[in-house]
């Protein structure tokens, strides 16, 4: 569980980005949010907002220091389908380790984290240019 954080050399204070094929699996999340807040996120997806709700299921390996955490529905249809096939929430993350670029292609992925992953699935990255905007739900303050 921990292997991701010690990969990107990353804090487990941060807290990581979780993604689901469809935001019904987040609704233990969704369903503390009042309605207004709730169609808002819920318009977003699929696509490449992430918000940041209130959560008491996920651990603080994916909250990091804090009693929420971010969730997403992609637009990247492969992303989703994983997320899909997994049945549950998928931490995503960039390929990189922390402050470094992404990888933006399999061949680079595999010259860069080859050596510490088990697995690199082929496929494209998604059309957005850069990450995901991250808003943190209940106060509408967009983070990234």
């Amino acid at each position: 569980m921990h292997r991701i954080l010690c990969i990107k050399e990353r804090s487990v204070s941060k807290g990581l980005i979780v993604i689901a094929a469809s935001a019904t699996v987040f609704e233990p999340e969704l369903s503390k949010l009042d309605s207004e807040t709730r169609s808002r996120v819920e318009a977003s997806w699929p696509g490449p907002t992430s918000w940041i709700v209130p959560t008491d299921r996920y651990p603080n390996w994916v909250t990091g220091d804090f009693l929420t955490v971010a969730v997403r529905v992609p637009e990247h249809d492969q992303a989703r389908r994983l997320a899909r096939e997994f049945g549950g929430s998928l931490v995503s993350t960039s390929a990189n380790e922390s402050g470094q670029e992404p990888c933006r292609t399999e061949a680079e992925a595999n010259v860069r984290l080859g050596h510490t992953v088990d697995f690199i699935l082929s496929g494209s990255i998604g059309s957005n240019p850069g990450p995901s905007k991250i808003i943190d739900a209940q106060s509408g303050k967009q983070i990234r």
